[in-house]
């Protein structure tokens, strides 16, 4: 199984074509009106790296397409009041973790929004007690097995928060539940956030041998100081209601159920005796002024997650975390150390 693993971590930083009679998210999958629309979130003077970014995280999108139309479950459903606009993750069952139709329907809310010139807020939500758990392991596991469509998720990822943040509305995150891996980046990529009494907001990528793929790291950073971002990026710990508002993460904490209402009337009180394009404005004028460095660490947290993605480390790890929750499920205990592991001193 080893030497298995090994062949294919050693093929697939190689590029795809031609290696395998079908390599999940290759370019010879056919072009579509989606992935030309995506294109145009280039720009048009693109230099060669950025083509090339242009390039993979095309690749990515168009392996979304794939499994969209083989039944990809689950979506990102948009509703567009007079001024706010609701984003919600909708895949329940599986915490709304994201499956390739959700990202697919992430980047297409995103062109939706950046046209969309009335409103001044957006709100995103998860559906039934979960804000969102990160990838799908149905979906995540094709690129499991190959770290290069990794690499492409997390460009693709990166560049459409990157739009998402850049969005000339007030961005909230409205944290119910969970929001865990992906989900946890995901809350860090809007302006504030809200969260409800069973919010729990934790980056767990340390615990399977990954590091941050969609720039959460970079991102928590700027929010809560560097010295906070390393404690809770290394140890997991949970950013919830005890502890939120302390660090600056979080604005208000409120009731599960009125957590949507309470976010809208927030806005409103906060924000929206300016008009649209006054929000937009200020929106893009307090934005950091070196955005050319900001760029390049999200593009190197990118790089240091396809050093660590789909590694024997990483499939351990993840095999070790299924484990545990097999355990944890049915109630029991993980198996007692050993005393000489109680004790590092004993012989």
């Amino acid at each position: 199984m080893a030497t298995k693993l090994s062949l294919l971590q050693h093929l697939s930083r190689r590029s795809f074509n031609g290696i395998i009679k079908r390599a999940p998210f290759s370019s010879s999958s056919s072009s579509s009106s989606s992935s030309s629309s995506f294109s145009s979130s280039f720009s048009s003077s693109s230099s060669s790296n950025e083509q090339e970014l242009q390039r993979l995280c095309g690749e990515f999108l168009r392996g979304c397409e794939e499994d969209a139309a083989e039944g990809g479950v689950g979506s990102v459903d948009l509703l567009l009041g007079r001024e706010i606009a609701e984003i919600k993750l909708n895949n329940p069952k599986k915490r709304n973790a994201f499956s390739g139709r959700m990202f697919l329907d992430f980047e297409k809310v995103v062109t939706q929004l950046e046209s969309w010139k009335e409103g001044k807020a957006v709100i995103i939500h998860g559906a039934e007690g979960a804000f969102c758990s990160g990838g799908d392991l149905d979906f995540v596991a094709k690129s499991l097995m190959f770290p290069a469509v990794g690499y492409q998720m997390s460009l693709f990822m990166t560049h459409t928060l990157n739009r998402f943040a850049s969005l000339p509305l007030i961005s909230v995150a409205m944290v119910r539940g969970p929001a865990h891996g992906g989900g946890a980046e995901l809350a860090t990529a809007c302006d504030y956030r809200i969260f409800t009494r069973t919010a729990e907001v934790r980056f767990v990528q340390a615990r399977l041998a990954i590091t941050t793929g969609f720039g959460g790291a970079t991102r928590l950073a700027g929010i809560i100081g560097g010295k906070q971002a390393l404690k809770f990026l290394c140890s997991t710990d949970p950013i919830n209601m005890s502890n939120g508002r302390q660090l600056g993460f979080c604005e208000l904490i409120c009731k599960d159920a009125e957590g949507l209402d309470i976010t809208k009337v927030w806005l409103s009180d906060v924000f929206f005796k300016a008009p649209a394009d006054i929000i937009g404005h200020y929106k893009r004028l307090t934005r950091p002024l070196d955005t050319t460095a900001l760029r390049q660490r999200h593009l190197e947290e990118s790089e240091t997650f396809r050093e660590t993605w789909g590694t024997d480390r990483h499939f351990q790890a993840k095999a070790d975390a299924a484990a545990e929750r097999l355990r944890s499920a049915a109630g029991q205990r993980s198996p007692p150390q050993s005393k000489a592991k109680e004790n590092p001193q004993s012989s």
